[in-house]
């Protein structure tokens, strides 16, 4: 039988499973804080209408990034950092208009 390096395979995975998604920071509540606004589009399952819905994620700011209001960017999902927390911004897509 071959061992397999699981370390590895445990990356792999924590690299797949992980969701992101674009959206724009609402405000910055806390140096380390922005809440962030995603929109989604889905038709109506019987009449077709395009539908819109958002809803907001409050995700961790890492220091190398500088966010305002306004900013579009990329969040991502990491570990629980608080009760709310469990996004994190990877990058900014455009800056304010």
């Amino acid at each position: 039988m071959a061992k397999t390096n699981t370390k590895q395979t445990k990356t792999e995975e924590k690299n797949t499973l992980r969701r992101i998604m674009d959206g724009v920071v609402v405000s910055i509540s806390d140096p380390k804080t922005a809440k962030v606004k995603i929109e989604t589009k889905f038709p109506h399952p019987k009449y077709g209408k395009i539908i819109k819905s958002h809803k907001s994620y409050l995700a961790h700011i890492s220091e190398g990034l500088e966010v305002q209001a306004g900013d579009m960017v990329s969040i991502g999902e990491i570990r629980p950092l608080s009760k709310n927390k469990t996004w994190e911004i990877i990058n900014k897509v455009e800056d304010k208009k």
